[in-house]
């Protein structure tokens, strides 16, 4: 599934450069060079929850770039919404890009003064996208051999949507944030070789 998810990520990156003005060779050489990246090779390939959250990442970037590179229709934005919620169902780190998201969104909105129904098919559309959450305490219900911290009731569900049961790598409970840091520095370091 991880190579899966990182091969039409690809594909995205490649559509994502395209938009951006790229012509066809400077598209396939800038994939190519995303493709032969650490954080595709390393992580994403290896590990599914990266992988899936890369192709989240392409993506959105994809529907934000086709929004504000040209000329956006309704679809269009709502496309983006549907593609942020379901992003950001599956790993909150895609948080980050909300600023595209909203700058895209803005960008649509002053352009074209949508009606009032817009906006609410908007939110639906995110809401939809979000509502990917809802599959934890459904599945949970159905008493799985493994259920990942048992999102059986709300307060379980906010453990595990809030970060909290990843809090022992972030040294939240742990002790261990230092060490965690300098990891995650090592792996930065492997992003941003110098020659």
């Amino acid at each position: 599934l991880s190579i899966l998810a990182v091969s039409v990520a690809t594909g995205f990156i490649f559509a994502t450069l395209r938009l951006v003005g790229l012509k066809r060779w400077g598209a396939f050489f800038g994939t190519l060079l995303f493709s032969a990246s650490a954080i595709a090779v390393r992580g994403a390939v290896f590990v599914e929850v990266y992988g899936l959250a890369l192709f989240g990442l392409a993506v959105v970037l994809w529907a934000v770039c086709r929004c504000v590179f040209r000329e956006a229709e309704a679809r269009d934005v709502l496309t983006l919404a549907l593609c942020y919620g379901l992003a950001l169902a599956h790993h909150p780190t895609q948080a980050f890009l909300a600023p595209a998201v909203l700058y895209a969104v803005v960008r649509y909105t002053r352009k074209n003064r949508p009606p009032a129904a817009f906006y609410a098919l908007l939110a639906a559309a995110g809401l939809f996208g979000l509502s990917a959450y809802l599959y934890l305490p459904l599945r949970t219900a159905a008493v799985p051999a493994v259920a990942w911290f048992s999102p059986d009731n709300l307060e379980r569900l906010g453990f595990v949507l809030g970060g909290a049961a990843y809090g022992e790598f972030w040294g939240v409970s742990g002790g261990y944030f230092w060490s965690n840091v300098s990891l995650l520095a090592g792996y930065l370091s492997g992003q941003l070789p110098v020659y």
